[in-house]
């Protein structure tokens, strides 16, 4: 969870690089990113067509681009009154430019103009670097189940940070 949204620092994007929403008809360079990313499963024109059918609206997902070309991405999803950072995704050759981080954040100022005070995520245990930068980006782990408490130690564990003040 990111209890406060009315404390985000700006994007701060690296020379070459803008961000901006998914335009009509860029469906497929979604997919890429998504899809090049290789730790959120199989998508497809009919999985992205779902999920646009959903709770995420084109003008919600965020790309990160160099020059013209999608590199990375993070959506707002919203489920009623909760707030969702989703399907954060950088394509390999861009990972380590702090890229995940910024479209992390662009979707969280998304998120408070949508006026949300708060926004969660959710995330799997070995995608270390991804926990690494929501931790850094003010992400703090909601222990809703019996195994999260273990689960976290061992996450602290493999990122340096020892156990949980």
């Amino acid at each position: 969870m990111r209890r406060r949204l009315d404390t985000l620092p700006p994007l701060t994007l690296p020379d070459g690089y803008r961000c901006r929403c998914l335009q009509p008809g860029e469906e497929r360079e979604w997919e890429r990113v998504l899809n090049d990313c290789g730790e959120l499963g199989h998508w497809d024109a009919e999985r992205v067509e779902r999920m646009l059918a959903g709770n995420i609206a084109r003008e919600r997902i965020w790309l990160i681009c160099r020059g013209d070309q999608p590199v990375a991405t993070a959506c707002v999803c919203v489920h009623g009154v909760e707030c969702e950072i989703g399907w954060v995704a950088v394509v390999p050759e861009y990972q380590g430019r702090r890229l995940g981080a910024q479209a992390t954040l662009a979707a969280c100022h998304a998120a408070r103009g949508l006026g949300f005070r708060e926004a969660f995520l959710l995330t799997d245990d070995f995608r270390v670097p991804a926990l690494k930068t929501y931790l850094n980006l003010g992400f703090e782990p909601d222990y809703r189940h019996e195994s999260h408490p273990g689960r976290w130690t061992a996450i602290r564990a493999a990122l340096g940070l020892g156990s949980q003040e």
